[in-house]
């Protein structure tokens, strides 16, 4: 009786192994290569454009970018070895307008610190007075 269950735990442990093995190589694994996978390429293409457009609008206001910032995004991608298709030229505007996004928040939020000197009010205590 001393010998059936450990023999019965190792049979319950590798099954429970088995189980596992047959999971992560049907399920888990295809799922990483379709979705995965592709997601996180995605997120380093929107990063790397992301950091492009910024250093295209900084470059801009240097005066030091001779030709369009677009154009200028899409020769630095190409020069680094990736494809411009309507997906990445989607990102692109993508990165575009979260950038002028954030540009805008921050203009709108240092708007109402200052104050006018000769009322002693922010632009937004006119506009609620107004």
């Amino acid at each position: 009786m001393t010998q059936i269950i450990p023999d019965i735990i190792n049979i319950v442990i590798e099954a429970i192994f088995a189980i596992l093995g047959l999971f992560f190589t049907g399920v888990a694994i295809p799922w990483l290569v379709k979705t995965g996978i592709p997601w996180l390429k995605d997120k380093r293409l929107y990063s790397i454009v992301t950091v492009l457009v910024k250093a295209a609008e900084k470059q801009r206001e240097a005066g030091t970018l001779t030709i369009p910032k677009y154009d200028y995004v899409v020769q630095m991608l190409e020069a680094k070895g990736i494809k411009v298709t309507a997906e990445v030229k989607a990102v692109i505007e993508a990165a575009v307008k979260e950038l002028d996004i954030a540009v805008d928040s921050a203009i709108g939020t240092l708007d109402g610190i200052f104050v006018e000197e000769t009322t002693g009010k922010t632009d937004g205590e006119k506009e609620l007075n107004n």
